[in-house]
């Protein structure tokens, strides 16, 4: 018993020092943070950008770009697919037919995001929800 109770106050320290060690970041390294994930992105290593995405949300968590970004990267992964639902989700609520990519100052999301929830929910067997985000991208791409 004692020994559990020395485990649990230096865990209890542990946690307690490590919020006190985590700094603010700056709106320039979260610019950098941003166009680093993007770099990982692009190169096809998500496990890397998924990081730095989930990093942002940490700052920003209804930012609807990032939310994207991170279901996209989940969505590549071959065991965490189902993860994406819930940033699909929070982006499909900032969804814009004015997003611009490639900009750290975007907060909504590119109509898209509605095929790719969909392909979320397909792949979580989640067949009515699948085809109901399947028809609302259908609505934009079809004049």
């Amino acid at each position: 018993m004692k020994c559990l109770t020395q485990l649990l106050t230096l865990f209890l320290i542990g946690h307690f020092l490590t919020g006190f060690s985590q700094k603010e970041l700056s709106e320039k390294e979260l610019e950098e943070i941003f166009y680093k994930a993007d770099e990982y992105f692009d190169a096809g290593n998500y496990p890397q950008a998924l990081q730095l995405y989930i990093q942002l949300l940490e700052k920003e968590p209804d930012n609807g770009n990032v939310n994207w970004k991170a279901g996209l990267c989940y969505l590549n992964t071959r065991f965490e697919k189902t993860k994406a639902i819930s940033h699909l989700e929070k982006a499909c609520l900032k969804r814009s037919a004015k997003y611009v990519d490639d900009n750290h100052t975007e907060k909504s999301s590119p109509p898209i995001v509605y095929y790719d929830l969909a392909r979320a929910y397909h792949f979580n067997y989640q067949f009515v929800e699948a085809e109901d985000n399947f028809k609302k991208f259908k609505a934009f791409i079809t004049p």
